[in-house]
């Protein structure tokens, strides 16, 4: 049974009080709460951040593993710990952890102070997890699919025609 958004947030902010790690928290989707009383000047709480914006100036990301946010966060070159939920995000967990951009997660039923601490200081000290996502984030920074991918989809022998790939373009 996974713990509620108070009891996760609690775990979360005495790991990163405990171990001097600085933080931003997004609780913009409920899973996590600021708890009054436990703020700290290296701990911020926010209910909307552009991750586009943010990503690339943090080391690593704890996050649940969806594809948009494990996407994001390996093009911008940020080690990552993923804290899987539901369906896709155990598979993101698994390759993440086969890629080397950071320890295998936790899933959220399991999510405990045991669990997790020495997870979260392992992404923060492990120095080619940060590398290997800088080096991936290279390689996805570089890639340029606009046309040619839109072209191969179009072009694609199991293309029926009927797609609505057909009308429309990169750009419009």
């Amino acid at each position: 049974m996974q713990p509620g958004p108070h009891k996760k947030s609690k775990i979360i902010i005495d790991i990163l009080r405990r171990n001097n790690i600085a933080a931003i928290i997004n609780i913009c989707s409920g899973g996590l709460v600021k708890i009054e009383g436990l703020e700290s000047p290296h701990i911020h709480f926010v209910s909307t951040i552009p991750y586009d914006w943010v990503f690339p100036k943090v080391y690593a990301v704890i996050h649940h593993g969806g594809s948009g946010t494990t996407h994001m966060a390996l093009k911008s070159g940020c080690a990552s710990l993923i804290i899987p939920h539901i369906a896709d995000q155990f598979f993101w967990n698994n390759t993440l952890y086969k890629m080397g951009v950071g320890p295998l997660g936790t899933q959220i039923g399991r999510f405990t102070t045991k669990n997790i601490e020495a997870k979260v200081v392992d992404l923060l000290k492990t120095i080619s997890y940060k590398n290997t996502a800088l080096k991936i984030s290279v390689l996805m920074n570089s890639e340029d699919f606009d046309e040619s991918l839109y072209q191969s989809l179009i072009e694609s022998p199991n293309n029926n025609n009927d797609s609505p790939l057909l009308y429309c373009k990169p750009g419009d």
